[in-house]
């Protein structure tokens, strides 16, 4: 098969968004790790907790993402520059936390935070948690003494994601469709967490039934573009317990990351019944797109919803990060 060797639009493209179209924003995680640092320094003292310890933030149900790596990454380097505080390494706190069996765990309890710090010689413990809320984003962090094994001081850090309200209409859809049906379950992941400009990407799918799949990028600038099904590859039909690779070998084009640099999210959503989330024109190019100008390329759901049994669902996201490093 001849290959067009079509890169896809630029990766920056899939900074796509969460269950509500949040997006991973470099800014709130730089503006929140001054602060969170901030917030440290104030309270050291009274924590007497010269050597710190930084815990990996998550989310509320305990789960990792590229937003609460790099935030944790950003907070351990703002803290290493005062002079007043140690910082324990990341492979010493990983050790402490696997002996634990911590390591997936999101909520650390004074005295598991307690036990982390007479691990690792730390005096303090810095733990915190980000919390979604639609287009708010919070952070909660919480500084715990290990001597006494209590919680010295909390902050919460509040910032508002930049969301195109356009697309609201879509989500509004696919929550009629998550209403009525049974949810089973899909996953969505990439060869690697971190890519730099100018390499190619390879996504990788699968589901425990037969469905119809679409997969969604969002970039930097509010542009949606659908990934999958695409002109190369039209039918979305999948079957269950099988990996795909996107682009497949005989595809006929590749996935090429172009920048910006930041944190980048795929999303998937998948139907066990066909139901239509958009216009499947691939007349103008190879991949769909919605901007502003769009808005009726979006359909409504809700009339194709009555008018079809219901129809069971599943959703999947990761998350990567975009180097500036160009090849």
């Amino acid at each position: 098969m001849r290959c067009n060797n079509i890169s896809i639009l630029p990766l920056s493209l899939l900074v796509c968004f969460t269950a509500i179209t949040g997006m991973a924003d470099d800014q709130i995680v730089e503006s929140a790790s001054k602060a969170v640092s901030q917030f440290v320094q104030e309270n050291i003292k009274e924590a007497d907790a010269r050597i710190i310890a930084v815990m990996p933030f998550r989310h509320e149900d305990g789960s990792k993402s590229m937003e609460g790596e790099l935030l944790t990454e950003q907070i351990m380097t703002e803290l290493s520059v005062i002079t007043n505080i140690v910082v324990v390494e990341r492979e010493h706190l990983a050790k402490a936390l696997e002996e634990q069996k911590l390591s997936a765990e999101g909520f650390i309890s004074p005295e598991t935070a307690a036990r982390t710090g007479k691990l690792t010689g730390a005096r303090g413990v810095l733990a915190g948690t980000i919390i979604e809320l639609g287009d708010i984003v919070e952070i909660h962090a919480r500084l715990f003494s290990v001597e006494s094994g209590k919680v010295i001081a909390g902050h919460k850090v509040k910032a508002r994601r930049s969301i195109r309200t356009f697309i609201s209409p879509l989500w509004d859809d696919i929550d009629r469709i998550k209403a009525r049906g049974e949810k089973f379950e899909a996953k969505i992941w990439l060869e690697k967490d971190r890519l730099p400009i100018g390499d190619t990407a390879k996504i990788f799918f699968s589901t425990d039934q037969d469905c119809y799949l679409t997969i969604f990028g969002f970039a930097t600038d509010g542009t949606i573009t659908v990934l999958f099904p695409n002109r190369f590859e039209p039918n979305n039909k999948v079957k269950a317990k099988r990996i795909y690779e996107l682009p497949r070998e005989v595809g006929g084009y590749k996935i090429r990351v172009r920048g910006p640099a930041g944190i980048e999210k795929l999303k998937l959503f998948a139907t066990t019944k066909d139901v239509p989330l958009y216009q499947r024109d691939y007349s103008q190019s190879p991949f769909s797109a919605i901007t502003d100008g769009d808005q009726e390329f979006v359909r409504g759901l809700e009339v194709t919803i009555d008018g079809i049994e219901k129809s069971n669902w599943a959703e999947s996201s990761c998350e990567f990060l975009i180097e500036n490093v160009f090849r």
